[in-house]
């Protein structure tokens, strides 16, 4: 069997190219005689001449042109498997992320999720948590993105927590907390809603919620914790004297779960929704596409 090397094959067909040995030695930033010696020695081990020499440069033989074409052969077939490669490593969905309680992101992952293609391979987690164990996860359990969620008294201990741990971080979005409620809710109808309004109905809350996330009204007496988000709806459509602290909602949900939200006018109390990652990490293809599609909920929003 032939030992030709896919270098010295560059070199012929650069050659080739060039119309002249020099010429294509200066294409190569290489010495002229290296290129010479390296021509040769294919020569040799082919056993034919594939160019030959003239005054105006080098004429390409019979033997060489057969070489030649099946030398651009070997060529196009690596750069397709290049592409195959490439290409399978770019249909890949694979990302692992903790987010808060946030009906808007989930609705942007659902989103994000039909519009990966059919033939891509996906492995994803997607884990809805607290703030504690959205960054255990980027430190210990190899996650690679996280949203947490932050509000104003508690802004700059954030970020001194994040920094000491070599974590990242970037501002997603910053809004108020609404109410979501029944559209049977009494104060569905109100033209103005203020806390104290709220002192007769049941909130929910998520009970498994980070403790340092402040709702406006967190220390009412009537309140059920819930551990299961899926119910939270059914409870608020079902029980339409319950109300809800939430980042704002698409209209789309709202109207499929018979609910609204409401601005109350006292409210001082923001959100902020930070990304997090890992300082090392370099964004994927469709990660990216998420956080895309994320920003483009927010605006609708």
């Amino acid at each position: 069997m032939l030992e030709i090397s896919l270098l010295q094959m560059k070199y012929a067909m650069e050659v080739y190219k060039a119309g002249s040995i020099s010429q294509a030695a200066k294409n190569l930033y290489m010495n002229q005689p290296n290129l010479s010696k390296a021509i040769k020695e294919l020569e040799q081990t082919l056993g034919i001449v594939i160019f030959v020499r003239s005054p105006k440069g080098v004429i390409l033989s019979k033997e060489g042109a057969l070489f030649l074409e099946y030398a651009e052969s070997i060529f196009q077939k690596l750069k397709e498997l290049e592409d195959l490669l490439k290409n399978h490593e770019n249909n890949n969905v694979s990302f692992n992320i903790s987010i808060p309680r946030a009906t808007y992101i989930t609705y942007a992952f659902t989103r994000f999720v039909n519009e990966i293609p059919s033939s891509s391979e996906i492995k994803i987690n997607y884990l809805e948590t607290n703030n504690e164990e959205a960054i255990d996860n980027l430190l210990y359990n190899g996650f690679e993105l996280g949203i947490i969620r932050d509000t104003q008294p508690y802004q700059a201990e954030f970020q001194q927590s994040l920094s000491r741990k070599n974590l990242i971080s970037r501002e997603l979005w910053e809004s108020e907390y609404v109410l979501l409620m029944s559209k049977d809710h009494p104060l569905a109808c109100s033209e103005e809603i203020k806390l104290e309004d709220l002192n007769q109905y049941t909130e929910l809350v998520h009970g498994d919620e980070n403790s340092d996330i402040i709702h406006p009204d967190s220390d009412r007496t009537k309140q059920i914790s819930l551990y299961e988000r899926g119910s939270q709806f059914d409870l608020l459509r079902d029980v339409p004297t319950t109300y809800m602290w939430v980042s704002p909602i698409p209209a789309s949900v709202l109207a499929k779960n018979e609910l609204i939200q409401k601005k109350c006018s006292d409210n001082h109390v923001h959100f902020r929704d930070i990304l997090v990652t890992r300082s090392d990490y370099q964004f994927s293809q469709f990660a990216s596409r998420f956080i895309t599609t994320l920003q483009q909920i927010q605006d609708e929003l």
